[in-house]
């Protein structure tokens, strides 16, 4: 009987540390910095819809390319993830990169203010901030016909502020990843016509795709899914054109971390020959190493 009462509070004390580790390692990962990373500083005011709030996901970078008429165009996304650093695809980081935009949230207005029940009670955010000076980093063995080891930096030469609206982001502490994460961006709104885009910042909660049942849509197109992560797969909900480069995020202790990075997925965003079908996520843990030691 003793041995069995022993065991069991062996059990419960190292179920306690395991727990207490994975508390320590999320602070850890906060603390990277002076400013510690991964918080959101919402206003506890409740909104509806899939719009985010103007100072929800304040790691979001917007990127801006000139097309062949000199015109500046948003494509891809990114993260501020501390220092200078922006992480996204390295699909991305074409020669016609022209900006990088912080601290947006609608596209179309100068200053985002988000209006309550009462006119006259407003939220305003800041200005936001392009930086033009930068230098970009593609991973060594990105290999765009096989779609592996899509992840890229964009070194900022200024160094951003940290405010309630540019806020960097937290890297995983581990491979670990979540039954659900989040996804957010101003990419395609419409699940069919993807040539459409959204002035505002959308989000939305993906499901994990399990490897084998995403290995198994993929190798159709003879593609390997390795170092990344699938997630999605519902018509009309996940990420879509312009949303390449964003990230894929989890909380944990009220901490955002950017799992993924969004690389690739079905021609129809979700929808591939009548076949609901889940993106696929360069996986952030299994770059960790290449990734910290490129930032400043």
């Amino acid at each position: 009987m003793w041995c069995s009462v022993v065991a069991a509070l062996i059990l419960l004390y190292l179920s306690a540390l395991q727990l207490t580790g994975a508390t320590e390692n999320a602070r850890e990962c906060a603390s990277t910095s002076k400013n510690k990373c991964g918080i959101q500083a919402l206003s506890d005011r409740i909104v509806g819809g899939e719009v985010t709030a103007i100072d929800e996901f304040p790691w979001m970078a917007l990127l801006s390319y000139h097309d062949d008429d000199g015109e500046d165009v948003w494509g891809c996304g990114g993260s501020f993830i501390g220092t200078r650093t922006i992480l996204t695809a390295a699909h991305c980081l074409l020669p016609t990169l022209a900006f990088v935009r912080l601290g947006e949230h609608n596209v179309s207005s100068a200053v985002d203010c988000q209006i309550f029940a009462n006119p006259l009670d407003k939220d305003c955010a800041d200005p936001p901030i392009d930086y033009h000076d930068f230098i970009v980093l593609r991973h060594p063995q990105w290999t765009p016909e096989l779609k592996q080891n899509d992840v890229g930096l964009i070194k900022l030469m200024q160094k951003p502020p940290v405010t309630d609206f540019i806020h960097p982001i937290c890297l995983p502490c581990s491979d670990r990843v979540t039954v659900n994460a989040s996804v957010a961006g101003w990419g395609a709104s419409d699940g069919i016509d993807t040539r459409a885009s959204s002035d505002t910042k959308l989000k939305a909660i993906l499901s994990i795709v399990e490897h084998d049942k995403c290995q198994l849509f993929y190798r159709n197109f003879n593609i390997q899914i390795k170092s990344q992560i699938c997630a999605g797969g519902r018509k009309g909900v996940n990420a879509c054109r312009g949303d390449s480069g964003g990230p894929l995020m989890m909380v944990k202790d009220d901490i955002w971390f950017v799992i993924g990075i969004v690389s690739f997925g079905p021609q129809i965003c979700a929808y591939e020959h009548g076949v609901t079908a889940p993106s696929v996520y360069t996986k952030v843990s299994e770059y960790t190493d290449w990734i910290k030691s490129n930032m400043d």
